[in-house]
């Protein structure tokens, strides 16, 4: 009997026992798998804790809405830090998700590197991106001079005042210029311009201005072909502040006939062609009137030409159409086009910017630009002029970013980013 108590005694003790070693086993188990699962979703956190820092930073750098203070190769600077890591710095505000440390370190001297640590409990992610720094280039910077990325060829008592830079020169012994003659590239990236057709315009059909007629077009509305005979005027009211967009396929002003507007309110008249524009001689479009006040976009691919006599006051924005200011023509304002023909020729004048990057200009028999050129190849010839002039930059200003013409502010070519 008591033999038999032992016994049980025994079974009992090793049972506990065994019962005791499986629970402290599987305790630690439970507790090592809890840690391990904690630390891993810490670390998670942490990763998109730092994965919203580096996009904050990209974004802020990318949009301009955060600008770096010059520091040298080696050197590196805060952008933002939680209070974790100490006092915050700067009045940039990130959400608080976490903690989280974002700096920038200067490679070289056109390139940084964004290094942004984030922190959830013990858990540390690290992300970094490489950033290729682009300086942009001020308009009065970029206007201060005539540029032109391929050759400069002067002929017969051809004459540029002010200083011009352009791949190679080549001047007969007749032509001169007076300023300075810079062997190198454009200043900037020169784009051609980036613009589309409106939307949601009220459809008016055709409309017809007979010899001495007069007729308006209303605002905000789209017309197939609008026609203005010899002597007839074409009227756009601008009655407050706000712009008047005007959408035309086929627009044809002819001899002696007017395009004008009127008016006392300061809004533009933003005037797009879709396919033809054509301005007969002695046809002129807001004569006299403000510069910037007048934008005309035209969308076609079929050559434009300000015929004899003819005037435009405004900007003229052109597509892939090649551009000719004819006899004795008068453009006041500005060109800008991404065609890769402009010819301003046989006493014609263009007073403003004449921006074409793509462009062969062509410049000759007395013809004149009073203003800036900016192209991908100058001809001057046979008396023709070209002529520093930048009164016109402030009324140029609104379509470099407008039209995406070129960068003015530091931009970022962000790469491929990688975690530690």
């Amino acid at each position: 009997m008591h033999s038999q108590r032992g016994s049980i005694l025994v079974f009992v003790t090793l049972t506990v026992a065994i019962l005791m070693i499986v629970g402290v086993t599987f305790a630690t188990a439970t507790t090592a798998e809890y840690r391990s699962a904690m630390h891993h979703t810490q670390g998670t956190q942490a990763f998109y804790i730092a994965e919203a820092g580096l996009n904050w930073a990209r974004r802020g750098l990318g949009n301009g809405s955060i600008v770096l203070p010059s520091i040298g190769v080696g050197q590196t600077h805060i952008l933002y830090r939680s209070a974790a890591f100490g006092t915050s710095v700067g009045t940039q505000v990130l959400a608080d998700i976490g903690e989280v440390e974002i700096a920038v370190r200067r490679l070289t001297a056109s390139r940084v590197e964004l290094v942004v640590q984030g922190r959830q409990q013990l858990a540390r992610r690290t992300l970094a991106v490489l950033a290729d720094e682009t300086a942009g280039v001020g308009v009065d910077t970029a206007l201060g001079r005539h540029q032109v990325s391929g050759v400069v060829d002067l002929g017969n008592h051809a004459v540029i005042n002010g200083d011009i830079s352009g791949s190679s020169f080549v001047l007969d012994s007749h032509a001169v210029i007076h300023g300075a003659r810079i062997v190198g590239p454009p200043l900037a990236s020169f784009a051609p311009p980036a613009f589309s057709l409106p939307t949601g315009l009220t459809s008016r059909g055709t409309l017809t201005v007979n010899e001495h007629g007069s007729a308006s077009l209303l605002a905000n509305s789209s017309y197939t072909d609008v026609t203005v005979r010899a002597h007839g005027v074409l009227m756009i009211d601008v009655p407050d502040s706000n712009d008047v967009v005007i959408s035309v396929r086929n627009l044809s002003v002819r001899e002696h006939a007017r395009l004008n507007r009127t008016g006392t309110g300061t809004g533009r008249v933003i005037l797009h062609i879709e396919q033809t524009l054509t301005l007969s001689s002695h046809a002129h479009v807001n004569q006299s009137g403000h510069i910037e006040r007048m934008l005309v976009y035209y969308h076609g691919t079929t050559g434009f030409t300000l015929s004899e006599h003819a005037s435009l006051t405004g900007v003229l924005v052109t597509n892939s159409a090649p551009v000719t200011l004819g006899n004795h023509s008068v453009l006041t304002g500005h060109l800008i086009t991404g065609s890769t023909a402009v010819a301003v020729d046989n006493h014609a004048l263009m007073t403003g910017i004449l921006y074409a990057p793509r462009a062969r200009v062509d410049v000759g028999n007395h013809g004149r630009v009073d203003g800036v050129v900016i192209a991908g190849t100058l001809y001057v010839n046979n008396h023709g002029q070209v002529n520093i002039a930048t009164g016109g930059i402030a009324s140029f200003t609104p379509s470099v970013t407008a039209l995406g013409l070129w960068s003015t502010a530091t931009s970022y070519s962000f790469h491929t980013w990688g975690s530690r």
